[in-house]
């Protein structure tokens, strides 16, 4: 198979939902129940029964390798803000308010709980969710039924990040 077109460079996966399908997406699932009679937990559901990347960055090799500066800055600014988030529950969920446009407490509260609680310590590529991801895929992309996953990460930048100490700092508690 020719090489990838892009790369995972970043990713918290959650291989193993502790969680039920309605604590997955608790504004989701408040919207959904709010906008009607639909089963807003059924997608959730779905989701929730294989391995996912909660975040990813992902870039085109060829940006990778032109922008490498870049794209370091970014992944140090994108782990910062996380740990932040981790550590500031109230400016966690002031900014998810304004960006999902909710003000109800509780549902930022449980919001950020079951983020915080999902959220994993270790910042690099997941195989499986990458695996997850070519299985859904692979019906419409011929491709995508003998891809490799490990084609697919790049983790010479979280490494690097990792081995300074920055990764520990930036995620500390």
């Amino acid at each position: 198979m020719a090489q990838a077109p892009v790369v995972v460079l970043l990713g918290f996966a959650l291989e193993q939902p502790p969680l039920d399908d309605a604590e997955l997406a608790p504004v989701a699932v408040r919207r959904g129940v709010a906008a009607g009679p639909r089963q807003p937990g059924s997608l959730i559901s779905a989701a929730s029964r294989f391995p996912y990347s909660q975040t990813a960055v992902v870039v085109t090799r060829g940006s990778r390798a032109e922008r490498t500066d870049l794209i370091r800055d970014f992944l140090r600014a994108h782990l910062e803000a996380l740990g932040a988030a981790k550590r500031d529950p109230a400016l966690a969920k002031r900014t998810l308010g304004k960006y999902m446009r909710v003000d109800d407490p509780e549902v930022l509260d449980r919001s950020y709980a079951q983020w915080k609680a999902t959220l994993e310590e270790w910042a690099y590529p997941s195989l499986p969710a990458i695996q997850a991801v070519l299985d859904q895929r692979a019906p419409d992309h011929e491709n995508a039924r003998t891809a490799n996953p490990s084609d697919f990460v790049d983790e010479r930048l979280i490494r690097e990040l990792d081995e300074s100490g920055f990764l520990r700092t930036a995620l500390r508690p």
